[in-house]
């Protein structure tokens, strides 16, 4: 997908690709994609959308109605954006199915994962979010 994108849309297979960097500050984010990202259980996540999303616009939509539309949630996640001056890889999450959302520009949205993640994982990404 392009660079700097954290969501990517592939309308004809009813997909979305959520990738979420828990780790942000402001030398790395802008404001306006300071999003709070963050794991609350290990199945459990609750994550921001695009900042001009609301309810009602057809991603918000896609998203609140996700079964009723036949969209698939999948989800990426790192740390944080580099390790030194790497790039940190993405790790898959695995699909995602809604439960709840709040709010307009971003939408709180709170996810289940279809699978839970590592322990280890958990308790990093807690961490990085700045999540206690």
């Amino acid at each position: 997908g392009p660079t700097g994108t954290g969501v990517i849309h592939i309308k004809e297979k009813r997909i979305y690709i959520h990738l979420i960097t828990f780790e942000k500050n402001e030398k790395l984010f802008s404001e306006t994609t300071m999003y709070r990202d963050y794991l609350s259980a290990r199945d459990i996540l609750h994550w921001e959308s695009q900042s001009k999303a609301t309810q009602i616009s057809t991603t918000g939509k896609n998203y609140i109605q996700q079964q009723k539309h036949g969209y698939q949630i999948h989800t990426f996640a790192r740390l944080r954006k580099s390790e030194g001056k790497l790039t940190s890889p993405f790790v898959y999450l695995g699909e995602a199915d809604f439960i709840s959302a709040e709010g307009d520009r971003p939408i709180s949205i709170i996810w289940k994962l279809k699978k839970q993640v590592a322990h280890q994982f958990f308790n990093d990404a807690k961490l990085a979010a700045g999540i206690s």
